[in-house]
């Protein structure tokens, strides 16, 4: 049998192309706090990453005068010709009053759906995208190919647009605590239910009637013990064991909300 040598393809002269990810939607929907937190991931995983805002170089074209509604009315030419041009400025309801800029702001928004097209999902078949429903009710993601492109999405259908609380507490005291030994897959002591039934108090007491939390613990028996009476959908994960008990002496119950 004849084995002949594999060769390998040289990949030193292959350019990766740039990829531009455009956020489409009307007004106050969220694309410019979600085109700046995908950009702090991108960058954070090692993807140099730039964010560009379209309203930025429109406010520095324009005058104060021209910030209002009747800018963004699509029969008004002379303001469509200058939103073609870019720079970077101010706000535009930087002097106005409040309720007058909410009440001109919902004018623009009206003005936006009167012309607003969203993509069509058997005409834009042939496009890459992700549609983002209600803030994260439904996702639909289309033609999504490459690495990046699928870690984009996996962040999206991760994000959390609205502020969100974390707890993070350690065990109650374990057997193993009392001993002075580490990395052992130990019961509570009697002080460490005592630290887990007010563990649980003061978590229904900052809930109140909210929905319940999502706890996680490691496969510990001291973690899931501490984690019993929280009123919660619990996981446990492997992944959240101790690593190495020369450095790190504790674990970690995770609340999250």
């Amino acid at each position: 049998m004849h084995c002949s040598k594999a060769k390998m393809m040289d990949i030193s002269s292959i350019n990766v192309a740039p990829l531009a990810i455009v956020m489409v939607g009307l007004p106050a929907r969220g694309k410019t706090y979600i085109a700046k937190k995908l950009t702090r991931y991108l960058n954070w995983v090692g993807f140099d990453t730039k964010v560009f805002n379209v309203g930025e170089y429109r406010r520095e074209a324009v005058s104060q005068t021209m910030s209002n509604a009747d800018f963004f009315n699509p029969n008004n030419a002379d303001a469509r010709t200058i939103r073609e041009e870019v720079k970077v400025s101010s706000p535009d309801y930087q002097n106005t009053n409040k309720e007058e800029a909410i009440e001109d702001f919902k004018r623009r928004i009206s003005h936006y759906e009167s012309q607003y097209e969203p993509l069509d999902d058997n005409l834009d078949r042939h496009l890459s995208f992700i549609k983002i429903f209600n803030q994260g009710e439904k996702y639909l993601a289309n033609r999504v190919q490459g690495h990046i492109e699928s870690r984009v999405v996996y962040y999206l259908m991760n994000i959390h647009v609205l502020p969100r609380t974390i707890y993070i507490t350690r065990h109650g005291e374990a057997e193993m605590n009392i001993s002075g030994q580490i990395g052992n897959d130990c019961d509570l002591t009697e002080q460490g239910h005592q630290f887990a039934h007010h563990l649980g108090n003061f978590i229904a007491k900052e809930m109140g009637s909210r929905k319940k939390l999502r706890v996680w613990t490691s496969m510990m028996r001291q973690t899931i013990q501490t984690a019993v009476q929280v009123d919660g959908f619990v996981e446990h994960w492997k992944a959240l064991n101790e690593i190495d008990a020369v450095r790190l002496l504790f674990y970690w119950v995770f609340l999250f909300r």
